[in-house]
């Protein structure tokens, strides 16, 4: 098949453009398709199937696109009603909400392609543990559900550090200290590309902060109740972006780095049962795993688990195929 990708801003360090140009390029061409990449509608190729970067799918009523096979990527769900054939999205989430406004909307699994074949992380004992976060600045309130009162009670008794990678390290430092952490035991780092490998190899536990409990923010929600339409007081009341996808851990697992997240529901396939990495939503629950996780013989179990079950589920080239089956179903 015949596709053109075009992107404004060909800029490496951006993971939607990485994972889901370059990337995608790379796998499609293995795949043997014919694949080329465009900074001007004007070279775009005849009969050739056009994706627009999430920075650019607002053009895809450009007059020189009528009449051809459009399709964009990580569409804003408020942005209904655009000319496009297909979408394609990072996680079961996201699909599910575009399409109360698009038809055609395909799951391209954020697999980064520059952390294949890396050799895991060795864990040994050490006397002190870091905790690591990787992404935007914007998650790091939702570590006060739990996880920092957590870390506070830990750090009683074991030596902790929390080390954040993310796009802006001074809002990310006076997040969390706004949420208790001191100083001393935290490092905020700008987000590097040359970097990051290193950097997140330092980390001994990844963390996924997501959910937002909105029965801690509005307790009053807790209170309701409805027996007869299966409303209870002890029921989940969770908040989490329709663009919610399990990305930043992918990351962990392709490292060998064991992870705790939340409910949210991409990251269920791979932590399940318990086997590849935890959940965790309250502050028990984080005491009981980051504990659990100081033995450097169960952080190296479960991350040779955890690698080997993302690498049975989780396969560009699969995502690929089915991109294109999609696509040839539209034609």
């Amino acid at each position: 098949m015949k596709i053109d990708f075009f992107a404004s801003n060909p800029d490496i360090s951006v993971g939607s453009y990485r994972i889901w140009v370059h990337d995608l390029q790379r796998t499609l061409l293995e795949l043997g398709h014919d694949v080329e990449e465009y900074t001007s509608f004007n070279n775009f190729r005849k009969d050739s199937i056009i994706i627009l970067s999430k920075a650019d799918y607002h053009l895809s009523s450009h007059p020189t696109l009528q009449g051809r096979c459009v399709g964009g990527i990580n569409v804003a769900k408020d942005h209904g009603g655009l000319p496009l054939d297909f979408i394609i999205v990072g996680s079961p989430e996201e699909k599910t909400s575009l399409m109360t406004v698009y038809d055609n909307v395909c799951v391209v699994n954020l697999y980064e392609r520059m952390y294949e074949n890396q050799p895991l992380k060795s864990h040994s004992e050490k006397d002190d543990l870091c905790i690591g976060y990787h992404g935007s600045y914007i998650h790091l309130v939702k570590l006060g559900q739990g996880f920092s009162q957590a870390f506070k009670k830990l750090s009683q008794e074991y030596k902790l550090h929390f080390f954040n990678i993310t796009n802006n390290p001074k809002i990310a430092k006076d997040t969390l200290l706004k949420h208790g952490f001191s100083r001393e035991q935290i490092t905020c780092k700008k987000w590097q590309f040359e970097d990051m490998l290193d950097d997140i190899k330092k980390f001994d536990i990844g963390v996924m902060p997501n959910l937002i409990d909105q029965s801690i923010i509005n307790p009053e929600i807790a209170e309701q109740k409805s027996v007869q339409n299966g409303i209870n007081t002890t029921d989940y009341v969770f908040r989490f972006k329709n663009k919610s996808n399990p990305g930043r851990a992918f990351v962990f697992y392709q490292l060998g780095i064991p992870v705790v997240a939340d409910l949210t529901p991409s990251n269920m396939p791979m932590l399940y049962d318990e086997t590849c990495g935890y959940v965790a939503q309250c502050e028990r629950s984080w005491i009981h795993y980051i504990e659990r996780l100081m033995s450097s013989d169960i952080r190296n179990q479960i991350a040779i688990q955890a690698y080997e079950r993302f690498c049975s589920l989780y396969d560009p080239k699969k995502d690929a195929n089915q991109l294109i089956e999609k696509i040839k179903e539209i034609k």
